[in-house]
């Protein structure tokens, strides 16, 4: 049992933050932070402990930062501290827990009432509130941290500086390479779906050519993504501190499809409209704040994936954007040599594939293989039934709205979902045979 903390004051300059500590601020609500301190002076102790030289911070770290550079504190000036007495670093995390924990959680309507009266005093955009549940540890420390049985495989942490599918020498020559050609690059932004080969993309980039370069991936919402991508790509970013950035299509799917019919491989309506066209408008703000040789556009694209006739390379511009450079990360590796990337580092990867998905495409696209819409059927039948209610909305089969040579080599036979679903099952059972 932990011994009754003291309270006392202790020149400022003898504070030091806890270097483990895991909060983190944002300069804009530190800001918000200091002003508050500066106006009602210091509302709140500082959670510390000795260090030998002075004390710790194990609660309040934001306060010290905000008292240390942007209030300025001087050395000698007064702090209150709660000093308290951990006897291991296991009794310093829940010291350090314990001062950021929340008990209970807002009544909104008792909330609302208690403020409203004093609405023209109080600057409400200074407080921000929870109306939810506080999250369990347990499972954060499932979704964030490694397993709790022990092993590594955490599903979003921090990432090695080099992964070693190539030699460190090749590497680093490839690096300076890359760094030398984009040396006045400013700023960077990638396409990102939250798939394997934009991952990487995006991976390679901060991790290994651009540290340092602000990096913004770019998520295109058409409004038809498979039921939590957007947060998986969103934790990706972050874990690889990227910013992140929704962009959302002007155009309904659903209403586009009642107008144009279910989008095809070929000739199709969708991705101009809903893909490209966001990310897009996008792209042309940034070149209204910034110029257009400052910035880099990054995506995941593959050079296997291209048809035999295509001349792109890893440098290839837009054409959309004939004035940006461009670079591609992951042009020049094979569907292989990705999965084995992926494995070996641990990169965070989207749960579907996990679940027979094969890539993170809407889940009504109308050009998925078998194997994909069996994976739907199997885990979100729901969705599955949807696309079986618009079948007869359109009284459209699929074999309409796949169409042309091309999509009967990709999909068989399939002249419905629920054929393809039927392809998808047999294959899946097929493979499973095979490999016993």
């Amino acid at each position: 049992m932990l011994k009754e903390p003291e309270f006392i004051q202790v020149p400022f300059g003898k504070i030091q933050p806890w270097g483990k500590n895991p909060r983190n601020i944002k300069t804009e609500e530190l800001k918000k932070l200091a002003k508050s301190i500066q106006a009602k002076g210091q509302f709140q102790v500082l959670t510390c402990w000795e260090n030998g030289n002075g004390y710790e911070t194990g609660g309040g770290n934001m306060r010290w930062q905000a008292m240390k550079n942007i209030l300025k504190y001087s050395d000698d000036k007064p702090i209150w501290i709660s000093l308290n007495f951990p006897e291991n670093e296991k009794e310093k995390i829940e010291l350090s827990l314990l001062d950021n924990m929340r008990f209970g959680q807002y009544d909104e309507q008792a909330l609302a009432e208690l403020v409203y009266p004093h609405i023209e005093d109080i600057n409400l955009e200074d407080f921000k509130i929870d109306v939810g549940e506080p999250i369990n540890m347990k499972n954060l420390i499932e979704f964030f941290g490694p397993n709790l049985d022990g092993s590594e495989d955490s599903k979003y942490r921090f990432l090695p500086d080099f992964i070693e599918w190539k030699s460190k020498a090749e590497i680093m020559k490839e690096k300076k390479e890359i760094q030398k050609r984009f040396e006045k690059i400013k700023q960077i932004y990638c396409s990102f779906s939250g798939g394997k080969d934009s991952t990487l993309a995006l991976y390679f980039a901060r991790k290994i050519y651009f540290p340092k370069i602000p990096i913004t991936a770019v998520f295109v919402d058409p409004g038809v993504e498979f039921p939590g991508l957007s947060v998986h790509a969103q934790k990706t970013a972050e874990v690889l501190k990227c910013d992140f950035q929704i962009v959302k299509p002007k155009y309904d799917f659903w209403i586009e499809t009642l107008k144009h019919g279910w989008p095809g491989m070929i000739g199709t309506w969708c991705r101009p409209k809903l893909i490209f066209q966001p990310y897009d408008n996008f792209v042309k703000k940034q070149i209204e704040k910034q110029k257009p040789e400052d910035i880099l556009l990054i995506d995941g694209s593959r050079g296997d994936q291209a048809i035999p006739t295509s001349k792109k390379d890893k440098y290839s511009k837009f054409k959309r954007f004939p004035d940006i450079e461009a670079f591609h990360p992951v042009f020049d590796l094979k569907k292989d040599e990705i999965d084995k990337i992926f494995e070996k580092e641990k990169i965070p990867l989207w749960e579907g594939y996990s679940k027979g998905f094969r890539r993170t495409a809407c889940w009504c696209c109308p050009s998925q293989s078998p194997r994909q819409a069996y994976a739907l059927q199997k885990n979100y039948p729901g969705l599955a039934d949807f696309i079986r209610y618009w079948e007869i909305v359109l009284n459209q089969k699929f074999k309409h709205f796949v169409g042309g040579k091309l999509d009967i080599q990709h999909h068989g036979q399939a002249k419905s979902f629920d054929e393809l679903v039927a392809s998808g099952k047999r294959l899946i059972k097929k493979e499973e045979v095979t490999k016993c």
